[in-house]
């Protein structure tokens, strides 16, 4: 298949999509999430032909063409941090971005296309992402908690 580099993608001409309740980066077996309960994570693979775009479900941003040209479309904030929902055009794919005040805060966050409920989160401390969910015509919406707070659902 390929060498695997950094979240989830691998070189070569497949990569694996990371699909987990906890998403993690560093590690691919069995985790803990912020609340301590042990969690699974599942892979699938998707070719990376570019006539299925779709294909970015479940595909981390980092060091993608997505990643280089993201915006952000919509967020919400309190006063620990901000949930921000990206937004790719060369991709046209969204995910989360958690950023909390301060590096130290359990932050989680998850991205949630309407149209199927397809749903992808990320828990641990600092800035978190999630993986992307192809929505070019649909809907899509992130939200998230910094240390067990809140932040408004965000949709475009």
């Amino acid at each position: 298949l390929g060498k695997l580099h950094g979240y989830g993608h691998l070189y070569g001409d497949k990569r694996i999509a990371y699909i987990s309740k906890c998403f993690c980066v560093e590690t691919f077996s069995w985790l803990l999430n912020t609340a301590g309960e042990s969690c699974a994570s599942t892979y699938t693979q998707a070719t990376t032909s570019s006539s299925s775009n779709d294909s970015w479900d479940g595909v981390s941003p980092s060091g993608t063409a997505c990643e280089a040209d993201a915006t952000t479309v919509a967020s919400a904030s309190n006063s620990y941090g901000k949930v921000e929902l990206r937004w790719s055009n060369t991709c046209k794919t969204n995910w989360t971005r958690v950023i909390p005040n301060s590096s130290s805060h359990n932050t989680y966050g998850r991205i949630r296309r309407t149209s199927d409920g397809r749903t992808y989160t990320t828990s641990g401390t600092g800035v978190r992402f999630t993986a992307m969910v192809f929505a070019p015509t649909v809907q899509a919406c992130a939200s998230g908690t910094i240390n067990g707070y809140g932040l408004s659902e965000v949709c475009r």
